[in-house]
């Protein structure tokens, strides 16, 4: 069976809805929503859908509540983390039934939206190079193998923390493995966001930071496969004129914000 995490917040929860109906009582899954305390409609009540209400400052710590909690039901094997506005068919979970027997400890799901375009950096499906996927995928993309040595989310990366950002990275590198898997036989669907400015250097240098926590392999592994785009685009947006990218200063403050975050 597979453990859902899913932090969430204040007033958040009608964000969820449609998915926890989704859900319920599919005899495959376990859920757990962990957030402030809140108002539960009893028609989004099930055996298998659990409330854990408590103040918890960064969606790190709720989502190591959410371990904690599945770590003491050995029925589940598996532990997937969506965002709290994501959406998965029911039917589509049933394709995990069988790809779970095998002997991965990462799965990675795309994540798209509506107009089934991905979002984020594409899932490269390279077979026994999968392994690059850890330093490129997010949090509804990742589906880990329970087990007694599973390291935490570190509480100082993520929303609500210093670091707004890499929490998924840093969980993924402590957790790393070659043993890794693509599923495109289905996906996440979740809200398309243009990266603004400020959250663009918010989320750098969070990742300026999480350079500091690695060891060189992941080091190396996280800059070439995380920032060879935005100096390609640079390159080109310099040199050609015309092309449908953002202007060249958003790829320099993005380059720039990452050089000072990681000396700072």
């Amino acid at each position: 069976m597979i453990g859902i995490i899913i932090p969430t917040q204040f007033n958040r929860l009608n964000l969820i809805t449609k998915l926890i109906h989704e859900l319920k009582d599919n005899s495959f899954i376990e859920c757990a929503i962990i957030g402030p305390n809140f108002e539960i409609n009893k028609n989004l009540l099930s055996k298998n859908i659990h409330f854990i209400h408590g103040s918890y400052n960064s969606s790190s710590e709720k989502k190591n509540i959410g371990i904690n909690f599945f770590n003491k039901k050995e029925n589940i094997k598996w532990l997937w983390f969506l965002d709290d506005d994501c959406f998965v068919k029911s039917s589509d979970i049933h394709i995990l039934k069988k790809l779970l027997n095998f002997n991965y400890n990462f799965f990675f799901v795309p994540v798209k939206d509506i107009n089934n375009k991905n979002i984020g950096n594409y899932i490269l499906n390279l077979y026994f190079l999968n392994f690059i996927n850890i330093y490129r995928v997010g949090g509804p993309s990742i589906i880990i193998k329970k087990n007694d040595n599973i390291k935490y989310f570190d509480i100082n990366f993520g929303p609500g923390s210093l670091n707004r950002s890499s929490d998924d990275t840093k969980f993924l590198i402590d957790n790393f493995s070659f043993k890794v898997q693509i599923i495109n036989s289905l996906s996440v669907l979740h809200p398309n966001e243009i990266m603004k400015t400020n959250k663009m250097i918010r989320y750098t240098y969070g990742q300026a930071n999480l350079l500091k926590k690695i060891n060189f392999f992941h080091q190396l592994n996280f800059v070439i496969l995380t920032f060879y785009r935005p100096l390609f685009a640079l390159i080109i947006v310099t040199f050609f004129k015309k092309n449908k990218l953002r202007p060249k200063k958003f790829y320099k403050l993005r380059l720039f914000s990452l050089i000072r975050g990681y000396i700072k």
